[in-house]
């Protein structure tokens, strides 16, 4: 009976102790241990089917850095948990934010919004996945890359659909009295217009603030197309935020974020969606390439590789250490992400720099393309030389999309293949032979145009000199009849 009574007291000092602890935390972002960190950035692996370790067939793997690990380490840290577990990285951080809404009273404000959202529903709103979330002890705001998550009035719980393709996620803690920080947090959610699923704002933020008022009401603003704000960690960390409405209508990567750094850009993004995939863009002042292979360097597992194909996750760095930023971002490189609002968060930190570098195994280079110059130099002897150019290019990448449309309604890419070369032959021969007749033409117009101009000059010449030639024979005739002799006698009577 004693032991019983010590088993129960034992059990609500922890209980007090763990509540404590979490008091003394407030909102904020927290890693495996349970304990507040400033900020994390995970690398969820995708389903590795083919790897030696057993961990990483699963789908809910990943790697880590923390404001704390990257003090002692300069490389990613694999975590021996799983993304679905309550215990995971995710699970601690979110995990007190659902006990706490499901209490009936909480002094807590919070943010949720996915385009994809819990309920299996899609919206074509912002390209954002978040959390945001507040109480009079602090906060942090979750920005990642997973699609129907979280669910906040239920257990904590992974998507099970997300563990096929890797996922990025960046978390970072605010401080409750930092109000520059937060509302340019709220000013940034009305510029993407995200699609939120749930929230809950209390009066006390509004009275402080207008923009939580507007969040509330979903009052996006109309004339801020982008936005790039400064956001301060707990810890004084300062990170710099961007954000595009659906009205930008340019990419996040190349129109906001290289240009601002003024630094080339290495990017990977979900390039497998709907609407045409942009290529690495080298023709700009800043250059911005894809990443086409990835990998997670580990003494243990060397098989940590997979291609971006797999791949859901947004993220980039600068090219080189000079300005080392590295951003994590929800926003793909395509084109049909113009059209949709998002962001992205940017640390600046050498160590976070070098081991995202590291972790890019292979990148796509700048586009080429084929050319083909045809020259027809024309001369005539009476004719300027005329010179005609045709230039044709050829675009493997759209080929290589009719090619996949036919595969997709199955039809037979050989014989389909062949007609289009004919059709095409056939056009070229014509646009030849046009091409040829428009070139003889012209070449036949500047000769007789040559000869008309050579035959009026000297027929204009011809008759300066018959005139001239006229007057020298009148004056020469006339010359002839002129007497030098005069009478000067006198006339007869």
């Amino acid at each position: 009976m004693c032991r019983r009574v010590v088993s129960k007291v034992l059990r609500s000092v922890l209980a007090v102790i763990v509540m404590a602890g979490m008091g003394c935390y407030g909102m904020s972002c927290v890693d495996e241990s349970g304990t507040a960190i400033d900020w994390f950035i995970v690398y969820k692996m995708p389903k590795l089917e083919k790897s030696s370790s057993k961990s990483l067939t699963t789908g809910f793997s990943y790697s880590f850095i923390t404001d704390k690990s990257i003090k002692s380490l300069d490389d990613w840290t694999l975590s021996d948990k799983q993304i679905n577990e309550e215990d995971s990285i995710f699970g601690q951080t979110i995990g007190p934010l659902i006990k706490k809404l499901a209490k009936s009273s909480s002094d807590v404000s919070y943010v949720v919004y996915n385009d994809q959202s819990p309920d299996s529903s899609t919206s074509s709103g912002a390209h954002s996945k978040g959390l945001f979330a507040i109480d009079s002890s602090g906060g942090f705001w979750l920005r990642h890359s997973v699609p129907r998550f979280p669910s906040l009035h239920k257990p904590y719980d992974f998507p099970h659909n997300a563990k096929h393709n890797g996922q990025t996620a960046l978390c970072i803690s605010l401080s409750a009295k930092d109000t520059q920080s937060i509302n340019n947090i709220v000013f940034q959610l009305l510029v993407m217009r995200p699609n939120i699923y749930g929230s809950d704002i209390q009066d006390a933020l509004i009275a402080k603030s207008d923009l939580w008022l507007q969040l509330k009401n979903k009052k996006w603003f109309k004339n801020e197309t982008q936005s790039q704000l400064l956001i301060q960690t707990k810890n004084r960390l300062v990170l710099t935020s961007f954000a595009k409405s659906s009205k930008y209508e340019k990419d996040l990567y190349s129109g906001l974020i290289a240009p601002h750094f003024m630094k080339d850009l290495l990017v990977q993004s979900w390039r497998n969606g709907a609407g045409e995939k942009l290529p690495s863009d080298c023709k700009d002042t800043y250059k911005v390439q894809n990443v086409d292979k990835i990998q997670i360097p580990d003494q243990s597992v060397k098989d940590i590789d997979w291609e971006y194909t797999e791949d859901h996750s947004k993220w980039g760095i600068t090219s080189d250490k000079a300005k080392a930023y590295t951003c994590i971002a929800d926003i793909n490189r395509m084109k049909s992400q113009f059209k949709r609002g998002g962001g992205g968060m940017c640390i600046s930190s050498d160590k976070v720099w070098h081991i995202f570098m590291k972790s890019i195994e292979q990148i796509e280079g700048c586009q080429k393309s084929y050319y083909s110059l045809c020259i027809d130099n024309t001369v005539s002897r009476f004719a300027s030389k005329l010179v005609s150019l045709y230039v044709a290019s050829f675009k493997r990448d759209e080929w290589e999309k009719y090619i996949q449309e036919l595969t997709d309604h199955e039809v037979t890419v050989g014989n389909f293949t062949n007609s289009l070369r004919t059709v095409d032959n056939n056009i070229g021969l014509m646009i030849k032979s046009l091409d040829h007749s428009r070139r003889v033409n012209s070449a036949d117009w500047y000769l007789v145009d040559g000869n008309n101009r050579y035959v009026q000059n000297w027929s204009i010449i011809s008759i300066i000199i018959i005139i001239i030639s006229s007057v020298v024979q009148v004056l020469f005739v006339k010359k002839l009849f002129d007497s030098k002799d005069t009478f000067k006698g006198k006339p007869r009577a």
